[in-house]
């Protein structure tokens, strides 16, 4: 009996625990996931992805720029019209944009001067 009884307090224990820090029960499960995450670095004349896929959703998207002129990054899910913006970034500066993203490929290019012409774009994929 004793040991049922130590048993039964372990398990309460371990419930109110898991309760507690938010790793159990409904409330847990139902929170969105953080957005994703992408750093793009800005060169002259390259664009640098941290990752080359994202998972769609909420995204955060930083433009450093590492070089010597200002740029910018233009982002458009292929096939779609809607052209997203960072504003131009001055050298050893970041800009943020935080805007959700569907599935398909997008391309990110710097619009500035002939900047795309002389390589400044690449291709991100966004899966389901």
């Amino acid at each position: 009996m004793r040991r049922r009884a130590g048993a039964l307090v372990l398990v309460a224990v371990g419930a109110a625990i898991a309760l507690s820090s938010g790793s159990g029960g409904v409330a847990a499960a139902t929170e969105p996931p953080p957005p994703a995450r992408l750093l793009v670095t800005s060169d002259e004349y390259t664009l640098t992805l941290s990752r080359q896929e994202l998972v769609r959703g909420e995204a955060i998207i930083q433009n450093h720029n590492r070089g010597e002129d200002p740029h910018d990054l233009r982002l458009r899910r292929i096939g779609h019209a809607r052209i997203r913006t960072i504003p131009e970034t001055a050298p050893g500066e970041t800009e943020t944009l935080s805007l959700r993203m569907g599935v398909g490929r997008w391309e990110l290019w710097c619009s500035l001067g002939n900047h795309r012409d002389l390589g400044m774009e690449t291709t991100l994929r966004v899966r389901g």
